[in-house]
């Protein structure tokens, strides 16, 4: 094998097949594509939403760099609501407030309960 032949041989590259334009797809392809878009999109707008009205206190790590992550693609907005938000600790599952002892003593208890 001659050193022209072999440098040949290392310069092919295999032909990748030619880009297709929206048109050219199937009707059911364009159909999926339209609905991943629609589902990235809203998924994004409502990690983007979500992150605004959040507290800081109930996001694990800084704002900005989880705004960041969910505008990436459909996995950041996804990371972000499984990974990023705190839980927020329902009311009815809060320890309920006791009345102290003192209040039976003072007649306040009495005075609420009568009234």
């Amino acid at each position: 094998m001659t050193t022209r032949n072999f440098q040949s041989q290392v310069n092919r590259r295999p032909a990748l097949p030619k880009k297709r334009s929206f048109n050219e797809l199937s009707r059911g392809t364009q159909a999926a594509v339209v609905v991943f878009g629609i589902l990235e999109l809203t998924l994004m707008i409502a990690a983007l939403r979500d992150l605004s009205k959040r507290p800081g206190a109930l996001v694990r790590g800084p704002k900005p760099l989880w705004a960041v992550i969910s505008c990436l693609n459909i996995l950041g907005s996804i990371s972000y609501f499984t990974v990023g938000r705190r839980k927020q600790v329902s009311r009815r599952f809060r320890a309920k407030k006791t009345t102290h002892p003192r209040q039976y003593e003072s007649g306040l208890f009495a005075m609420s309960v009568a009234c």
